[in-house]
Order: structure tokens, then sequence, then C-alpha cells
């Protein structure tokens, strides 16, 4: 639309809003604007939606065991941590620390909050979640 026509499209329907009785345009505008639905998202447009675990029925997990499905409720230290862009993937159970020497071996004890009580143990980027005892 050329902004000569745009102009006089507005200018016209500024003058059907005066003419017209409230109630009518009211109605026409309200139907015109609720008959549109919201559009669907396409393939290429992801919706992020966030990971939800359910509880387990007990903690049976150990710290580098994954913990995708239930979350921090099915590892034994209470603490499941995620690493990966990937909702779905990146869950493993992690425990508290104060030093290196608590935590499995080439895993550091690291600060992830400002808080006093905020060191977990935490894998090398290149590690992948499976069983692991203390300093394996």
């Amino acid at each position: 639309m050329s902004p000569s026509s745009e102009a006089e499209f507005i200018v016209s329907f500024l003058k059907w809003i005066k003419a017209c009785p409230a109630w009518a345009c009211l109605g026409l505008l309200t139907s015109l604007a609720c008959s549109n639905p919201a559009p669907e998202p396409s393939a290429g447009n992801s919706v992020l939606s966030e990971h939800r675990p359910t509880l387990a029925a007990a903690a049976t997990k150990e710290v580098g065991e994954e913990c995708p499905s239930h979350g921090a409720s099915e590892c034994r230290s209470g603490l499941c941590l995620h690493t990966e862009a990937d909702p779905e993937e990146g869950y493993f159970c992690s425990s508290e620390c104060q030093t290196d020497a608590q935590c499995p071996a080439q895993w550091k004890c690291t600060q992830v909050h400002p808080s006093a009580a905020s060191r977990v143990c935490i894998p090398s980027a290149e590690w992948k979640a499976r069983r692991l005892s203390a300093r394996d």
C-alpha cells in the first residue's frame, strides 16, 4: 500500500467510525479482532519448555549417575545438575563439597552461587554421565 492510499484508507476509516453507531462499531471491531486464531508455531520455530521431572519412589542414584527422569528426588545427595543445551539431556547427580578431594577424580569442587553453601562437584566439559565411585 502506497503512503497516499494508506492515508486515504485511514481517513475513510475514521469517517466511518464517526458515522457508525457505537454499539455497531464496537461489535464489528470485536468480531474482526477475535476471528483471527493465533498462528501455529512452524517447524522452524521451536517452542522452549521447562524440564519437569516426576518424583522418584526412592533416591537410589550416586554422584555421576544420570537423573533425567526424576531429577533431584532420585539422587542420594538430593542434587541433580543440568549441563546440556538440550532440555532432555545432560542431567546428573552431584553433591555439595568443600574441597576437590570430596569429588570424583577429574571433578572440581566449584562455587556455583554466591552463597556460603554453594560449592558442588562439577565434571570436566567432556565428561558423560555414568556411575562413579568417590575419587574413581
